[in-house]
């Protein structure tokens, strides 16, 4: 009998670092909420902090099991090894459901940036059904990218995560950015906690969505911990650094929310 051909695994450290990024933040979109809950110091010190405390253990268990599991299938293949088919199919369930409310926000979110980008450039808001198309072909592109495979998604990746660094790398050296530490201290007269501990907490978290690639990732015992290693840092700083700059030009922190 012919013998049955070994899959070929693609995916580097590189490009797992990329897809971990975007799994677990995409950028700093969506932490602004969080700086007018609480301020620029809470933020800051959540940068330094949840990343060892929150998003480590998450990276570090998703790698080793991974490494473990090395198939397509993460979580699911997880639960059912450790406790059973039918709690197995109650994963995928679940995962299926949070997914079905988690991923739209993600479209609804850049529909909102463009629209805000459109408000302060061209002085209107996006109509209604200009939003709608913007969410449609979001969600039909990604779905689009995943049908096609995962080395199209490694690479689509890489260009995104580096479009979303750029940007935030470059500013701190802009001309009309001057760097005030007095303004990395500021903290809200009374911090709304539930919104930034829920917007902190959920900016780092993610890691587990890594496990669904593990039968494509290139030598995993190696890979993952580095990936997930460069993922981390990237993460932080994607945070801190947009925040350091922003409360200088904006110090106003009632005007910090999403899309503004």
């Amino acid at each position: 009998m012919p013998k049955a051909m070994t899959p070929t695994r693609t995916l580097t450290p590189l490009s797992l670092a990329c897809m971990a990024f975007l799994c677990v933040s995409a950028g700093p979109y969506g932490i602004e909420d969080a700086v007018g809950a609480a301020g620029a110091f809470p933020v800051l010190l959540a940068c330094l902090i949840l990343p060892v405390m929150w998003g480590m253990p998450q990276a570090l268990i998703t790698a080793e099991l991974s490494t473990m599991m090395d198939e397509n299938g993460g979580y699911v293949l997880w639960v059912r090894r450790g406790l059973g088919n039918f709690w197995g199919w109650m994963s995928s369930y679940n995962s299926v459901g949070s997914n079905i409310c988690d991923l739209p926000l993600y479209a609804v979110l850049l529909a909102q940036y463009l629209s805000a980008y459109a408000s302060r450039t061209l002085g209107t808001d996006l109509s209604f059904g200009s939003q709608w198309a913007i969410k449609a072909f979001a969600l039909c592109f990604i779905m689009a990218l995943n049908v096609k495979g995962v080395t199209s998604v490694s690479i689509v990746s890489f260009f995104i995560t580096f479009l979303i660094v750029a940007p935030f790398v470059i500013e701190p050296a802009m001309p009309e950015v001057h760097l005030d530490v007095n303004e990395w201290a500021t903290v809200t007269p009374t911090i709304n906690w539930s919104l930034f501990v829920s917007t902190m907490l959920w900016n780092f978290q993610g890691w587990d969505g890594l496990g669904c690639v593990a039968g494509e990732v290139k030598d995993a015992k190696r890979s993952y911990p580095l990936g997930v290693f460069i993922a981390l840092i990237a993460t932080a700083l994607g945070y801190a650094i947009p925040v350091m700059v922003g409360v200088c030009v904006v110090p106003d922190l009632g005007v910090w929310q999403s899309g503004l």
